[in-house]
């Protein structure tokens, strides 16, 4: 939503200014697994979650090192700009408020070289780096994406950074639930690329991976089993950008706008997301646990 709470805090003064509506861009609530795993959760299917663990390895990530989202003061650092979508989930999931934040974080892959060039187009390592960009070859991508190409090749480890390239994110709810999130950025496993959960609850648990579409819902077993029972989901693939996501929001909310539904993507939302994802920041650098359970942030000892 904003790169701060007080910049989203602006956004919802402004709205409320003005009286419109506001629609948050979490397209992924509006994606088929996402929507199913919300199905199941409130259908009670394994009780109350007591955990969740959401993992998001984006094999893409290195690239965020050569664009604006390297600097915080443009971000806000990679778990605002990236994290508020799987964070935003987690709430959603958990259907509390997030109260308590701890987190770990480091830029640790994507260090300085002293032997490498400012730019892929200069560097000796060219033939070595698995992440070179030749960007006069792909020049047709650099337009494509709206990239300057002075800046497209900036190499990874020397651009000047001051974000993460993994974190990790203990979130406690009102409900007494947990969920934990781990982000990174530094491998290209595009096999596993994106976002997958964990959530158990008293019931069982269920398994969900975007990458490949399918939930597996394990159930406990009786005393007595090896095992009990469980029940698989899978979402064929659909057209369109983040999974069909994009398209079925713009729906949503043209559905909204006519009143055959009503608003749930609404500012406050996002306002939650950043909440969580700046306290992640706060409690990552200045290594304390982030009290958020007023809607502000602060600490404890």
């Amino acid at each position: 939503m904003a790169r701060n709470i007080a910049e989203c805090d602006s956004i919802l003064a402004a709205r409320d200014k003005a009286g419109k509506e506001l629609f948050m861009g979490f397209n992924l609530r509006n994606h088929s697994v996402c929507l199913k795993i919300k199905e199941l959760l409130s259908s009670g299917i394994v009780g109350k979650p007591q955990t969740i663990v959401c993992t998001d390895f984006y094999s893409g990530g290195m690239t965020y090192f050569r664009r604006w989202h390297r600097l915080k003061k443009n971000s806000g650092g990679l778990i605002v700009e990236k994290g508020c979508h799987s964070l935003d989930l987690l709430n959603w999931f958990m259907d509390s408020r997030p109260i308590l934040v701890a987190s770990l974080g480091g830029l640790d892959v994507y260090l300085p070289k002293s032997e490498a060039a400012s730019n892929c187009r200069n560097c000796k390592l060219a033939s070595q780096c698995q992440y070179f960009v030749d960007v006069f070859d792909k020049q047709h991508k650099v337009d494509e994406w709206g990239h300057d190409p002075d800046e497209f090749d900036l190499c990874i480890y020397n651009s000047p950074k001051d974000t993460f390239d993994n974190h990790m994110v203990l979130i406690e709810y009102a409900n007494s639930c947990r969920a934990t999130y781990i982000e990174s950025f530094a491998s290209r496993v595009t096999g596993k690329s994106g976002r997958q959960f964990i959530i158990n609850g008293p019931q069982g648990q269920i398994w969900a991976d975007l990458s490949i579409n399918k939930i597996t819902v394990y159930f406990n077993h009786a005393l007595g089993e090896v095992k009990g029972q469980s029940c698989e989901y899978f979402f064929p693939e659909e057209s369109g950008s983040h999974g069909g996501a994009d398209i079925r929001q713009l729906h949503y909310i043209i559905d909204c706008l006519y009143g055959h539904r009503q608003n749930k993507l609404f500012g406050e939302i996002g306002r939650e997301a950043v909440l969580v994802a700046q306290a992640a920041e706060k409690a990552a650098c200045e290594k304390r646990l982030i009290n958020i359970s007023n809607g502000k942030l602060s600490h404890n000892a």
